[in-house]
């Protein structure tokens, strides 16, 4: 033992200088170093560097990281009370990540202050800091579990190796996506009907093995170790409860290499783990049964195994799509199916106009009401950090041309081709922009979300008219529709699940709102309330021209483009008569006292009485309003019932309409 000590030393101490973080984390780091602008923040449990501009989003994090450390640290079976040391750079490099004790360097987590990446399309996730520090949380404390040989040598001589290093990344991911969920309710992949779309389209009446956990899969698009891993501990947690994890994580503690992971499960679960897997195989056959798409669906063609989808108007249409052993490519085609360009996005040969552009790296694909124009923006490598580049393709021309670059994640092109809107983003909020083509400036901020924290607009469709816009809102607890002005971004109405999401939202020709929404789990459009879609297991970007809806349709490992009829117009129910107000019953005349003439007794006084043949004087009926007055309770013309906000404003809690960013966003 003492030999071995003595190597480890040795070659930990012959390790080459190099970086520990990526160029680009590296990079601004350094910058925010030299600017003297890194502030170190010590709390009861964290230790965080950050910007010194960004405490407000240092602290919304920790709002929400302190929970789910308590609860996770709760769960943990070794304890420990060392502070999460955590590092946040102003750079939008759209990952995060844990770097675990080893080789002489502690533990740290690397969160950025700000993403631009649509996270919530394939993932179920907004892009807030403080939603993906529960999922690296997770793996934090998790390598934090070491004991044995390994604890007692890393207490002395420094952090050098964890055992828990010797799980496959299916079992880390596995768990973290798990509490991801678990610790943020209403979000996370493995409540996501894509995410979980994919998983039953690609495994639904197969038999499932072992190998499918692996990292080096090459055909779930969102990574094999994440997609089944995900599944398989979401299965343990409902059989077994989650302290059988960390009882598995407790006995890895204490082995030395870590790499003969499996006997662990045995010891958690008391079953072993070929066992487990074979039960999980039933289960997936139980949750995930084979359905058949319905007579009324046609398919007209098969995608990729990764796509985004887009329609204009006059029936054209485009897709960005990749395959297992096929690049990116960008496909258009007219309204009668003649292929107008079908061209790979990323070029080989410098100069290039886009280096990387998966389709989980594209945004705001969208066509122009004449379908001359295609316009999409995608996330690019460029000098140092990644780019937004804002991208468009015309009739007549070969490739695609940059238009512009650094705006944000894109939303859509307006029918004219003269505003594209997009997304600006920070840490705490997406703000919807309008970006004027011909001029080539922001024109104006159409949805301000600087003084609501925590709601990001995640993307929007136009309606035929170019009037409205139905944004992809997360509103700090959901996933919601929300209807607004184009214009000034003032609210119409709101569109929510029943304690599901909604999401994708768009127009269809005669201006009603199309969606997703849930359905057995599943992802399915809908037109104003009403479901339009019965696909087997998941639908994505249904766009409505030419009397159909076309839309994703996710069968085995691949999207399907397929078609069904779009319903029409219900015809507008005739409005109902008022009921005229029922008089109400005269009250009956008090009965007179002892004496008192009888009514049909001539009169006895000298009151003068009208002349023959003139009628009475008039008198208002009684218990009815005098002529010309509402009756009473009802509103007076023109003005909202009581309780009512006034027409176009919207209700209590939403942003206000069209007013500018009060400062700078990142």
């Amino acid at each position: 033992m003492k030999w071995f000590v003595i190597a480890v030393a040795i070659l930990a101490g012959c390790a080459p200088v190099a970086p520990r973080f990526p160029t680009d984390v590296q990079t601004a780091l350094s910058a925010d170093m030299r600017r003297s602008e890194m502030r170190r923040l010590e709390t009861e449990r964290f230790i965080i560097y950050y910007p010194g501009w960004n405490r407000f989003g240092v602290e919304r994090l920790l709002e929400r990281a302190d929970r789910c450390l308590q609860t996770l640290r709760e769960h943990a079976l070794i304890k420990t009370t060392k502070k999460i040391v955590m590092l946040m750079p102003d750079v939008p490099f759209n990952n995060a990540f844990v770097m675990p004790d080893a080789l002489g360097y502690e533990q740290i987590s690397v969160i950025p202050t700000h993403f631009t990446l649509d996270f919530a399309t394939a993932f179920g996730l907004p892009p807030d800091p403080g939603a993906v520090a529960c999922h690296e949380l997770t793996h934090y404390v998790h390598f934090e579990q070491t004991a044995g040989f390994w604890g007692t040598f890393n207490e002395w001589f420094g952090p050098m190796y964890t055992p828990q290093l010797g799980y496959d990344p299916w079992f880390d991911e596995g768990i973290a996506t798990h509490y991801e969920a678990r610790l943020s309710p209403g979000l996370g992949r493995p409540v996501w009907p894509l995410f979980t779309g994919m998983f039953a389209a690609a495994y639904a009446g197969r038999d499932i093995n072992s190998g499918e956990l692996s990292s080096f899969a090459r055909e779930a698009s969102v990574g094999h170790h994440y997609l089944v891993g995900s599944m398989f501990v979401r299965f343990l947690v409902e059989k077994y409860g989650e302290r059988p994890l960390w009882t598995t994580i407790e006995n890895q503690a204490h082995a030395f290499t870590g790499w003969f992971f499996t006997g662990t499960f045995k010891h958690g679960f008391a079953v072993s783990f070929s066992d487990l897997f074979a039960q999980f195989g039933r289960w997936v056959h139980e949750t995930f049964p084979v359905r058949v798409r319905p007579p009324t669906q046609r398919k007209l063609a098969t995608i990729g195994n990764d796509a985004r989808y887009a329609r204009g108007r006059d029936g054209t249409e485009a897709w960005v799509a990749e395959d297992v052993d096929s690049p990116p490519r960008l496909t258009v085609r007219d309204a009668h199916g003649a292929t107008l360009l079908d061209t790979a996005i990323t070029e080989v040969v410098p100069p290039r106009t886009v280096a990387n552009a998966d389709p989980l790296l594209v945004s705001g694909l969208s066509i122009t009401a004449d379908g001359n124009e295609v316009w999409l923006t995608a996330i690019d490598l460029g000098s140092t950090y990644q780019v937004t580049r804002l991208l468009r393709w015309r009739r007549g021309e070969r490739g695609l041309t940059e238009v512009a670059h650094d705006l944000g994640p894109g939303a859509t092109i307006d029918p004219t081709g003269s505003t594209y809107y997009y997304c600006q983003v920070s840490g705490s909020h997406w703000s919807l922009l309008a970006y004027d083509v011909k001029r080539g400036v922001t024109d104006r901020i159409v949805m301000d979300m600087n003084s609501e924290t925590g709601v990001y607009v995640l993307g929007a469709q136009v309606s035929p008219d170019g009037k409205q816009l139905a944004a992809n809102v997360w509103n700090g607890s959901a996933f919601v529709i929300w209807i607004v002005d184009a214009q000034h971004g003032v609210f119409a109405r709101e569109i929510k699940g029943n304690g599901t999401p909604v999401y994708d939202a768009s127009f269809t020709a005669d201006g009603r709102v199309m969606y997703l929404g849930v359905v057995d789990g599943r992802f399915q459009a809908f037109i104003e309330g009403t479901q339009v879609t019965d696909a087997p297991y998941a639908v994505l970007a249904a766009r409505d021209a030419g009397g159909t809806i076309r839309f994703l349709d996710r069968e085995h490992w691949e999207w399907e483009l397929a078609e069904v009829a779009t319903p029409p117009k219900p015809a507008p129910t005739p409005p109902t008569p008022p009921t005229p107000p029922t008089p109400p019953t005269p009250p009956t005349p008090p009965t007179p006292p002892e004496g008192t003439p009888s009514p049909d007794a001539a009169p006895t006084t000298d009151a003068p009485q009208p002349a023959a043949g003139q009628p009475p004087a008039a008198q208002p009926a009684t218990g009815q309003p005098v002529t010309g007055q509402p009756p009473t309770g009802q509103p007076v013309t023109g003005q909202p019932p009581t309780g009512q906000p006034p027409t176009g404003q919207p209700p209590t809690g939403q942003p206000a309409t069209g007013q500018p960013a009060t400062g700078q966003l990142a």
